[in-house]
């Protein structure tokens, strides 16, 4: 999502304070916390052994066999054993997740380095070429995802990628942002090939409505203006009526600064996608891939939505991916 819709440099430093200002927080809680946690570890933590130790000893009290000095060293040890392996316990635990981490670490790693071309050359259309594009991903246990596959979109048009789960359709999207390259053939826009694009020429071609529609636990208005954080709130508003969201979010109590949660939870679907189409409209790039953009539209806002993509689609260059026919 990021790499869609901004360079990086703006959503990291984002990122970079966030965690900064999540460290304060922690050091300030540790900090009030600090005595109750102590409290608690040393407390609480040995209760449930030394129930268990009380309860035996009285049912040795209560057969004659007990063993006063015996008891005592029982109780001692009982307790410093539950403070002892409770710290291991909780090891284990940070072992499990951080082996988890390390593999997908390593998955992230052991993916090819795209290579960045010497030169940046700008595209002066907007249009779609596939030359012979063949393409497997490298952890897939079946066959090519694409195999030798051509076609040409001029400026301007809109074609439909329809078939079935598996056939290849998202390949296509996710080869357009160069996620990865093909293994064989080109593609290009505007008569240049991807690989001879800086990657913010690529992006600045490019505006995507994905499937899932992702939202940053952060206000509306800064969702649509993601990549682009400067614009103006009447842009931004302009951009959210075209894309048919103006109205839900005006009767909402706090407007555009109503905050979605984490990944718009707070939205339903068809509002978060409509948002999401008022981002790709802000963008205002020649060229739009819809991604199964109205798979999981509520009934309620499918003609809202479809209202929406018709306008986000208007002297653009789309390509649109679905499992069926919907247009």
């Amino acid at each position: 999502m990021v790499r869609t819709f901004d360079s990086g440099s703006t959503s990291f430093l984002r990122y970079q304070r966030a965690l900064e200002e999540w460290v304060d927080v922690l050091k300030t809680w540790y900090r009030k916390a600090g005595f109750s946690a102590r409290f608690s570890f040393s407390i609480l933590n040995p209760l449930p052994t030394l129930f268990v130790l009380i309860w035996s000893g009285y049912g040795l009290l209560h057969y004659g066999s007990f063993d006063f000095i015996a008891w005592v060293a029982v109780l001692l040890l009982g307790s410093g054993m539950a403070e002892a392996v409770m710290p291991m316990m909780m090891l284990n635990n940070l072992v499990a997740q951080t082996r988890l981490s390390i593999q997908r670490i390593y998955q992230v790693l052991a993916m090819p380095e795209l290579s960045l071309p010497q030169s940046d050359q700008q595209p002066q259309e907007a249009s779609i070429t596939f030359e012979q594009v063949s393409f497997h991903y490298p952890q897939a246990r079946t066959g090519a995802a694409l195999q030798e596959v051509s076609f040409h979109v001029p400026a301007g048009q809109i074609v439909a990628l329809v078939g079935p789960s598996g056939a290849g359709k998202s390949t296509v999207a996710r080869l357009l942002l160069r996620y990865a390259d093909p293994d064989k053939g080109h593609i290009r826009i505007g008569g240049v090939d991807l690989r001879d694009m800086q990657t913010d020429t690529l992006m600045k071609q490019l505006s995507f409505v994905f499937q899932d529609n992702f939202l940053f636990a952060d206000t509306i208005a800064n969702n649509i203006r993601l990549g682009a954080p400067d614009t103006p709130l009447e842009a931004v508003i302009a951009a959210a009526r075209v894309a048919q969201a103006h109205d839900f979010i005006s009767a909402l109590p706090e407007g555009y600064n109503t905050r979605v949660g984490e990944r718009g939870v707070f939205l339903s679907g068809g509002q978060r996608q409509r948002i999401t189409i008022a981002r790709a409209l802000l963008q205002d790039r020649p060229i739009l891939v819809l991604d199964e953009a109205t798979a999981f539209a509520d009934p309620e806002n499918e003609a809202a939505l479809i209202k929406a993509l018709a306008a986000a689609m208007r002297g653009r260059t789309v390509i649109m991916v679905a499992h069926v026919s919907q247009w």
